[in-house]
């Protein structure tokens, strides 16, 4: 199977957010169509997800047209209407002196992007879910 166009529409179909044991990327119907299933909406502060599973959620979480922010490497990126963003800096991901009681983790946030008089942009956040990455202890 191809897909060959994807195309928005208003259409409102039953959707089935399904996990097969710890799988999220598994071959569905007779022409076994591979799908990767992943609900961020569902994410709680505190979670404990793989690395490939918590960059996956990243990825979904900010959507197409993400960008970085500060500096190369500053570990920050967010969505194209600047209401999310996912931050892994070094001091997230350090495996000793962390500023987390559990090690290393991904932020993932919610607010507002606000442009200050000077242009530089900074971000009100709303909402923070520390994803722990228990393998990258």
């Amino acid at each position: 199977m191809i897909v060959s166009v994807v195309k928005e529409t208003a259409r409102r179909d039953a959707t089935y957010n399904i996990s097969v044991a710890d799988f999220h990327t598994y071959f569905v119907g007779e022409q076994r169509v591979l799908v990767h299933n992943c609900n961020v909406t569902a994410l709680k502060d505190g979670d404990k997800l793989s690395t490939d599973d918590a960059l996956d959620a990243a990825q979904d979480f900010l959507g197409p047209n993400q960008r970085h922010i500060g500096e190369a490497g500053s570990g920050i990126t967010r969505s194209a209407d600047g209401t999310r963003q996912v931050r892994m800096g070094d001091s997230d991901l350090a495996k000793t002196n962390n500023h987390h009681p559990e090690g290393p983790h991904m932020n993932f946030e919610t607010g507002t992007t606000k442009t200050k008089p000077n242009g530089k942009e900074t971000f009100e956040r709303t909402d923070n879910k520390n994803i722990i990455l228990p393998e990258e202890r």
